[in-house]
């Protein structure tokens, strides 16, 4: 909207030229009767059926048909999308700021020329007087006039509302005064005057989006959703109606939507947020753009539609650090009421790291288990739908969440075996390890390792992993190679094969020179 300053010079212009007289009524002018369409001429020719270019003609205007009813039935959805945006955004406002004082400017009855002429006096007057006002630097006074002239045009243009000075001089009253309830954050009295003037200039998507922001400021965050998604559909509106071909301003659809979506987010309505950035993601102008649109849909449909579950879960790991057990308690409440499975899953994850943390290694050891058990090996990504309708959506949580988990198990599990170590309880320790080694992670080289200090006074224990562990060698960190041929090679001298430990202790040399080179 213009600023309030800027508009005043023009408002003094309209006091002296726009009222200086009454333009007279529009008179509508009958059409002249056209003389009637010749008879269409007998078109001869071979008859369908016989001639094949014939039929190729029918059969591509049967096509065609066809074509022209899906963009029909195309152009039906968009009209009823932008009559429901149009009717919930009226009755919003009708709601929040009462009635339109133009509630009716297309009634087409006898005009009353001395009320009108009146009206438009009386508006001028009022206007003389709050420019000077204006320029005495008396704002409450010039609003109070202004206020005066507005009740005038608004009477005029009801009276007469094909008069086209009226209306735009009721306009420009509209935007100073307007202008001037934000400046002073009166967004409801603000919020009114702009929705009086959508109803002289609705094809302008600036006015629903300086609404919208006003709605915002009234903590109406449910309500400015819908009026950037209004906003945005003007945009295409402004673009499918037009009768000369504009290029669409994509870049303005997405950031009115991207706008929709972040107030449908405090709202909690994951249908909204939905639409919203399925909507950034077709008029995205940038690879970051759509990155972006369909990376914030991932993350809103977590647990289907429900944002509530989301945004909780968000909040319970940020407070993780600082307040453990009471995060594991409300999670344990916040995991039955989810409906994706991975979401539950990553919500399992999180409460056994903290349990294991906390006091709880057993459980959350087992709960661990049951994940890796269950995990799936489809990594996919969720993705937009090629017809951009839908998020298909990932078995996992996030791609690397399988890998995280892995590593995490395998992590807790040895450590696990490591306390039972300290505690004396070799078997339980050896146990563990095991199961450890029974899944490829960072932690296999190591607990073979461990494993074969447990078994060094058991011999026969300790020979059955050398298979094992030479199956996996070179996969093996560098540091844990030549700890195995140390812990083997000390075994085999031990119970007496010399030639054996002697060969372990060659590969021990060479490994550890090759890498000192």
């Amino acid at each position: 909207m213009v600023r309030y300053s800027s508009l005043w010079p023009m408002l003094v212009a309209i006091v002296w030229f726009g009222c200086a007289r009454v333009a007279p009524v529009v008179e509508e002018i009958p059409l002249a009767e056209s003389e009637p369409d010749a008879a269409p001429a007998f078109v001869a020719g071979p008859l369908p059926g016989v001639d094949s270019l014939v039929i190729l003609d029918v059969v591509d205007n049967f096509d065609s048909t066809f074509v022209e009813a899906a963009l029909e039935v195309q152009a039906q959805e968009w009209f009823l999308e932008g009559q429901q945006l149009v009717a919930h955004a009226e009755s919003i406002l009708t709601a929040i700021t009462g009635p339109l004082a133009l509630s009716d400017t297309s009634a087409s009855g006898d005009l009353d020329e001395d009320a009108f002429v009146e009206s438009v006096q009386l508006a001028r007057e009022a206007l003389t007087d709050a420019v000077q006002a204006q320029a005495d630097q008396d704002r409450t006074l010039a609003q109070s006039l202004l206020e005066t002239a507005q009740t005038r045009l608004e009477d005029a243009v009801v009276l007469n509302p094909r008069h086209e000075e009226s209306r735009y001089q009721l306009a420009q009253v509209y935007a100073i005064r307007a202008n001037y309830f934000q400046e002073q954050l009166a967004w409801e009295e603000a919020l009114r005057l702009l929705r009086g003037l959508a109803a002289l200039r609705a094809n302008e998507h600036g006015l629903w989006a300086e609404m919208a922001v006003a709605l915002g400021n009234l903590g109406r965050v449910s309500e400015a959703a819908i009026f950037w998604l209004r906003a945005a559909e003007i945009v295409l509106e402004n673009t499918r109606l037009a009768f000369e071909e504009i290029p669409l301003d994509s870049a303005q659809v997405f950031t009115y939507s991207v706008r929709a979506y972040r107030e449908f987010v405090q709202s909690r309505n994951g249908y909204g947020v939905h639409r919203a950035l399925l909507q950034a993601h077709t008029y995205a102008t940038s690879p970051d753009q759509t990155n972006y649109a369909e990376q914030e849909l991932v993350w809103a449909q977590w647990d289907n539609m429900n944002l509530e579950h989301r945004i909780v879960f968000d909040s319970l790991r940020q407070a993780a650090p600082d307040t453990p057990l009471q995060v594991i308690t409300e999670l344990e409440a916040l995991i039955p009421a989810l409906t994706r499975p991975a979401a539950r899953a990553e919500a399992r994850y999180t409460h056994a790291i903290l349990s294991y943390d906390n006091g709880s290694e057993d459980r959350a050891l087992e709960t661990l288990q049951e994940l890796w058990q269950g995990a799936s090996v489809d990594s996919t990504r969720s993705r937009i739908s090629a017809a951009g309708d839908r998020l298909i959506q990932s078995p996992v949580p996030y791609p690397m969440f399988a890998e995280d988990l892995r590593q995490a198990y395998a992590a807790l599990l040895f450590d696990r075996a490591r306390i039972h170590r300290q505690n004396g309880s070799s078997g339980l320790a050896f146990t563990y390890l095991m199961q450890v080694t029974e899944f490829e992670n960072a932690y296999t080289g190591k607990a073979y390792i461990e494993a074969l200090r447990l078994a060094r006074y058991n011999p026969q224990q300790a020979l059955k992993l050398e298979p094992r562990i030479e199956a996996v060698f070179e996969a093996l960190e560098h540091e844990d190679q030549l700890a195995y041929l140390q812990e083997l090679g000390g075994l085999y001298r031990r119970i007496g094969e010399l030639e054996k430990a002697q060969a372990l202790i060659e590969r021990f040399r060479a490994s550890r020179d090759k890498v000192a080179n």
